[in-house]
């Protein structure tokens, strides 16, 4: 049940919140904002270099911070691109980097998934653009939602709900997966 309510919230929230620009605040630098929550249900915290805080709505996420869930907690992020993060209870991210300039045609995002379940909806950027790394896998994105899966012992399960997906494990076995549900 908490998946469905998880997956729900995500639908409801990623069609109606489009990325705004806020201020800066003290912790991190406004070189390394790259978006801010839309949702932060009970606490969900965030590690930057050595300092740690409690995200809330509208609070700015930054490169190279660590964002984490707890067992009764979610939380959605939206980047400056417009890509739309959802991570549901008990999950842990890395923001490893995003690159975007409205005026370009090219960028980068790049996420680890460490554990937990997310949906990822990407943004504005050309699809190759996007990278999700986890313990077992690389997910490389080809204009994309998909849900992820990431188990304590690593394992990772992918499920493609729209576009394509190329994903390869640290074999180097990489496969294509262009069909919904997946």
């Amino acid at each position: 049940s908490c998946l469905v309510a998880f997956c729900l919230v995500s639908i409801i929230t990623a069609s109606s919140v489009t990325a705004i620009a806020l201020a800066a605040s003290d912790y991190g630098n406004k070189e390394s904002e790259i978006g801010f929550a839309t949702v932060a249900v009970n606490v969900v915290e965030g590690t930057f270099e050595a300092n740690h805080r409690n995200i809330n709505v509208s609070d700015q996420v930054f490169q190279k911070e660590i964002i984490e869930t707890n067992s009764v907690s979610t939380t959605q992020i939206i980047f400056l691109d417009e890509t739309v993060l959802t991570m549901g209870p008990e999950t842990r991210l890395i923001l490893d980097e995003l690159v975007f300039d409205r005026n370009a045609t090219e960028g980068k995002v790049v996420m680890t998934a460490l554990k937990g379940l997310f949906t990822f909806v990407s943004g504005s950027l050309p699809s190759e653009s996007y990278q999700i790394n986890t313990p077992t896998s690389i997910i490389g994105m080809r204009g994309t939602k998909v849900d992820v899966f990431v188990a304590r012992n690593g394992a990772t399960t992918v499920i493609l709900r729209s576009g394509a997906i190329d994903v390869r494990n640290l074999q180097g076995v990489e496969r294509q997966v262009n069909t919904v549900g997946l």
